[in-house]
């Protein structure tokens, strides 16, 4: 049985509209999602003593999602990571983008699908949002008609992306959420083991854009099983501010579905067994935000 709550989150400045949050809640999961972005701004799961903590990063007021800061929870898109030079071909046109990180375009450009309210429809098991991205946003070509559906199963989250688009565009959708097992308001990460099935990777530029050659994983790179302790950590990201950014981009196999994390209870209170995420992106986050 999963119940559906809604109510006001908060308002945006200058009457530009009112934000909602969309609580979903079984025996086993409860989480928070805003209509800012399709955000996910909780999510309480039980450890092994029954006793619930929010293993997500976050904000507990709608101002904290305004102000600059790194997606934390939010869906990005039209296209997820970054696109070199803000510059793409489609049918033997060149598009330009808005060029928001360095020379690149990053998370769908200036104002992405974070930085907007999506129109929400409650389900009897979650809540869908949908919104039409207009032909030339952020330099996008064609409309593009998107669904984001969150739902419960139990112990489960599942998140749905669909996309009809009126012209060839590309479309990469994911949600940005930052994991920390050991709850809100824990320092660091440095406990987690987390696997990742992936033969090969990709080296990016100084950019963090991928230079194009792959590398098979012989000389055992981490995080194919990695502890992510601090040494570990500094060689697989590179400081960008109090964020680590990814130095590689894994090459999953076929077969993978899921990223495994883990916490080991050796080194905290709190015990969670696992969690599955789809491994789209990573990130390593060296302090945490109430």
């Amino acid at each position: 049985m999963v119940s559906v709550t809604r109510t006001v989150f908060g308002d945006l400045p200058s009457g530009a509209g009112t934000v909602e949050k969309f609580q979903l809640q079984s025996d086993l999961l409860k989480v928070d999602i805003i209509s800012w972005g399709c955000t996910i701004t909780a999510l309480e799961v039980k450890d092994r003593q029954g006793r619930a903590s929010d293993v997500v990063l976050g904000f507990a007021e709608l101002e904290g999602y305004l102000q600059k800061q790194p997606y934390f929870g939010a869906v990005v898109g039209r296209v997820a990571n970054r696109i070199a030079k803000g510059t793409f071909t489609v049918d033997g046109k060149e598009y330009k983008l808005a060029v928001n990180n360095g020379p690149n375009s990053l998370h769908g450009g200036v104002r992405g699908f974070d930085k907007v309210v999506w129109t929400p429809q409650v389900l009897s098991n979650g809540v869908q949002f949908s919104r039409i991205s207009p032909d030339g946003e952020e330099g996008y070509p064609g409309e593009l008609k998107v669904w984001v559906t969150y739902t419960l199963d139990g112990g489960e989250l599942m998140v749905n992306y669909r996309a009809q688009a009126s012209q060839t565009t590309p479309v990469n959708l994911t949600n940005h959420s930052y994991f920390n097992l050991a709850g809100q308001g824990s320092p660091n990460i440095y406990d987690h083991e987390v696997t990742i099935e992936a033969d090969a990777f990709l080296p990016v530029d100084e950019t963090l854009i991928p230079t194009g050659t792959a590398f098979q994983n012989g000389w055992q790179l981490p995080f194919c099983t990695a502890m992510m302790e601090e040494f570990t950590c500094l060689a697989l990201f590179q400081p960008r501010g109090n964020l680590q950014e990814p130095r590689f981009h894994w090459t999953l196999n076929t077969d993978q579905k899921c990223m495994s994390m883990w916490l080991h209870s050796e080194t905290s209170p709190k015990s969670f067994g696992h969690l599955e995420v789809p491994p789209l992106c990573c990130w390593a986050c060296q302090e945490s935000t109430a």
